[in-house]
């Protein structure tokens, strides 16, 4: 008897546990104030309480450093170039979580050392970006894009924001943003407390980054947001952005699906060109359509994944003489360029499955014209 009212009493704490700890929020003067606990996201955050949780990730991160990581790391080889750090993504989460996670987190450096992260992936692999960041000698970022609100994009915010000062950042008019109740909502939120301003952007936007036109193409204006959106819904609605300096171009486009692709190719057609691709939705066959590629027509694509998503989709990039690299193959990717359609790219380790190809390096190096 004694042992059975144990029992219920541990249990009874144990409920009374997780009904408190789901009961804080975030509130700012832009956000809805009347929703409470965040019910669809059981993600793990690295929050400001874990004060040397970077620490333990950089010592982590080196530990398992590739042969060429101290390349990937060199700033003075991309100095007054237009750079794009593709970030590892396959890095080993804590017990019993899993032993891997996919998600995006991609660094851009504009000639004048202007800085955008888009993307910053799901907690607790945030921390190896806020890491990246550090070694790179990056506290401060000009800019945070969040491609949509998927927490393999932007579910790490905690750490980000504890760790990393953000002055702007850019969103989508998703509402998703604009309530406490979701994830993406308190990433805002916890950004504006913290002193950041904020843009909503849509398709016919131009800005100037640090000399690199950044042009967006998707979402427009007039699109209509579900209440309640499929998970197809949410990745189709990821931001397009196109970044141009002189002769090259990069294109960023989250993880839309293969009709969203075919809808968008037909849309702009050969406005869509670029040198630079980052594969969308991590290398998966739901996306990378054949009609997408041959009208982005890429000399190069960059995907971020802890895992090969899809055998057919790397197979279709082969058939098509598409180079790519992808981060559970080739570790973290580099590539800068002077704004003349050349591009250097740095990887941070040799492929040691070569089923899919090897790439031209010569200690993890090699040049796209």
């Amino acid at each position: 008897m004694k042992n059975k009212l144990k029992r219920l009493l541990a249990l009874f704490l144990m409920m009374a546990f997780v009904l408190l700890s789901g009961c804080q929020q975030t509130n700012e003067d832009n956000m809805d104030e009347s929703v409470s606990a965040d019910t669809e996201d059981n993600s793990i955050d690295v929050g400001s309480e874990d004060t040397d949780v970077i620490a333990e990730i950089e010592s982590i991160d080196k530990s398992v450093e590739y042969a060429y990581s101290d390349k990937i790391f060199d700033r003075s080889a991309t100095e007054g170039r237009f750079a794009c750090y593709y970030f590892r993504s396959n890095y080993i989460r804590p017990k019993p979580i899993g032993n891997s996670s996919t998600g995006d987190a991609a660094l851009l450096i504009a000639p004048d050392g202007t800085t955008m992260l888009i993307d910053f992936n799901m907690a607790p692999a945030t921390a190896h970006v806020v890491s990246y960041l550090q070694r790179l000698g990056i506290n401060k970022l000009d800019y945070v894009m969040a491609s949509h609100t998927d927490m393999d994009h932007c579910g790490g915010y905690n750490a980000l924001l504890e760790y990393i000062e953000v002055e702007h950042i850019y969103i989508s008019d998703s509402p998703s943003y604009k309530t406490t109740n979701h994830k993406a909502g308190r990433f805002v939120a916890k950004a504006v407390e913290k002193g950041a301003s904020y843009t909503i952007l849509k398709a016919g936007m131009e800005i100037d980054f640090g000399g690199v036109n950044m042009k967006v193409l998707w979402p427009t204006p007039d699109m209509e947001w579900p209440a309640s959106p499929t998970a197809v819904e949410v990745n189709d609605a990821s931001l397009v952005v196109k970044f141009t300096y002189g002769k090259s171009s990069f294109l960023f486009s989250g993880d839309i699906n293969s009709a969203q692709e075919i809808e968008l190719a037909e849309m702009y057609g050969d406005e869509l060109q670029a040198d630079v691709l980052k594969m969308n939705h991590h290398g998966s066959k739901t996306s990378n359509s054949q009609k997408w590629l041959k009208t982005v027509n890429p000399k190069l694509t960059c995907g971020m994944a802890g895992a090969v998503s899809s055998s057919e989709v790397l197979e279709r990039y082969m058939y098509m003489d598409i180079p790519f690299t992808l981060s559970v193959l080739d570790g973290a990717t580099v590539v800068s360029t002077d704004g003349d359609g050349v591009y250097d790219v740095q990887v941070e380790k040799e492929r040691e499955d070569t089923y899919f190809g090897v790439l031209p390096t010569t200690d993890g190096y090699f040049q796209i014209k």
